[in-house]
């Protein structure tokens, strides 16, 4: 599958790193073990397409395209801004969700590193979110996610059991051994690469 360093391929969770690893690979040359939050990878760069210049009309309209992404997602964080603003200011949320038509959610419960009900994987309103508490229900700033803009605000909290503790310790443990596993044997396969002599032959199939 062919991509681009601006469009990472499909079914990986940080593509970004990915297209950096491949792009920085010499053409069927493997890379070390590379771990990109989903799973561990070996990447090797079969073909190259040197890059072209787009014709000015496509360029135009891309550049049109773009400048209309750009200013819709202006308009969005002013708003959040806003809404953000007058809930500080002591207005119901109620009040100010009927003011600029939207509905709120509440997410429930979930842990620092879950996926959050209702919004999805987002690390940065996970982070921020585990910094408000009954004196600092709002934070600073709306919150740039995957999907817009987000303006949260602290409900409860719920302090963790006996049970889910013996839990998280199991998983920590696990996920301790899961990375001395991925070192050693990341070692092990730079040790056989150092050692041996390696052919490409015509015809294999890449992975």
């Amino acid at each position: 599958e062919l991509f681009t360093q601006k469009k990472s391929p499909k079914g990986i969770k940080n593509g970004t790193r990915f297209s950096a690893v491949a792009f920085n690979l010499p053409l069927n040359e493997i890379s070390d073990v590379q771990d990109f939050g989903d799973g561990y990878f070996l990447i090797e760069v079969i073909d190259k397409i040197p890059a072209q210049i787009p014709e000015v009309k496509t360029v135009e309209a891309n550049v049109k395209k773009d400048l209309l992404k750009e200013k819709q997602d202006e308009k969005a964080r002013d708003e959040a801004k806003k809404l953000l603003l007058e809930l500080k200011n002591g207005q119901p949320l109620t009040a100010v969700s009927q003011k600029f038509k939207l509905a709120p959610k509440k997410t429930g419960f979930f842990k620092r590193n879950d996926s959050i009900p209702t919004i999805g994987n987002e690390r940065d309103i996970a982070r921020i979110a585990f910094r408000l508490s009954d004196n600092n229900k709002l934070p600073e700033d709306v919150i740039k996610g995957q999907k817009g803009y987000f303006v949260i605000s602290f409900r409860t909290r719920q302090e963790p059991t006996l049970e889910g503790f013996e839990k998280g310790k199991t998983e920590i443990r696990e996920r301790l051994l899961q990375q001395k596993s991925f070192k050693t044997f990341d070692a092990w396969l730079t040790r056989i690469k150092s050692e041996s002599q390696i052919s490409i032959e015509q015809g294999f199939p890449g992975i």
